[in-house]
C-alpha cells in the first residue's frame, strides 16, 4: 500500500507505530484541539479510519515478522538447549567410561577404548543435578534432629505484677 494521500493521516500513522500513543501522534500530525479530551477523541476518530488501520498494519508488518522470528529462535533455543546439553553429557559419559570405541577421522573404530574417570564422574554429577538428584544441604541440617527443647516462662501469680527488672511485687508493694 502506498503512503496515504492525506499527509496528516500518513504522519499520524508513522508516529503511531513508534509507541502506539494516539494523543502524541495526533499532535505530531498537526491536528489541533483545545482540550486533552478533544485530542484523545480526535485520535480515536483517526484510528477508526480503515485506511489508517490498514496503513498502520502495513508499517508494523516488518517489525512484527522480525519479532516473531526472534521469539521463535529464542523458543527453539530454550527447547533445544537443555536436551542438547544433557545429550552431550550422556555422550561424554559413555565415551569416558569406555562404552564407545575411539573413532579415526573416517569414522572407523580404532579398537581403542579410553577410560577417563574424572570426565565420567563430572558428567554424571551434572546429569544428576539436572534431574534433581543432588540437593544442596546446609551444614546445620539435622544438627537438632531429635533434640527436645524446653522453654520455661515466668508467669506472675494472681495479684502480682511483672516488672521490667524481672522481680514480682505483690499487691502490698512487697517483693
Amino acid at each position: 500500500m502506498p503512503p496515504l494521500k492525506n499527509l496528516r493521516q500518513e504522519t499520524f500513522c508513522l508516529e503511531y507505530v513508534k509507541d502506539h500513543n494516539g494523543t502524541r501522534s495526533f499532535k505530531a500530525a498537526g491536528y489541533q484541539a483545545k482540550t486533552e479530551n478533544a485530542i484523545w477523541v480526535g485520535a480515536v476518530q483517526v484510528l477508526r479510519s480503515t485506511k489508517v488501520k490498514a496503513r498502520i498494519m502495513e508499517l508494523e508488518a516488518p517489525a512484527k515478522r522480525a519479532r516473531q522470528r526472534t521469539e521463535a529462535a529464542i523458543a527453539e533455543k530454550a527447547i533445544i538447549d537443555r536436551a542438547w546439553v544433557v545429550g552431550r553429557l550422556v555422550e561424554n559419559v559413555d565415551r569416558s567410561m569406555q562404552a564407545v570405541a575411539v573413532l579415526d577421522k573416517l569414522g572407523n573404530k580404532t579398537g581403542m577404548y579410553v577410560y577417563e574417570g574424572q570426565v565420567a564422574n563430572r558428567g554424571l554429577e551434572l546429569i544428576g543435578k539436572d534431574i534433581g538428584m543432588f540437593v544442596e544441604k546446609s551444614p546445620l541440617d539435622g544438627l537438632f534432629a531429635g533434640a527436645n527443647i524446653q522453654v520455661n516462662l515466668y508467669m506472675p501469680s494472681k495479684g502480682q505484677h511483672a516488672h521490667g527488672n524481672g522481680s514480682a511485687i505483690d499487691g502490698n508493694g512487697q517483693a
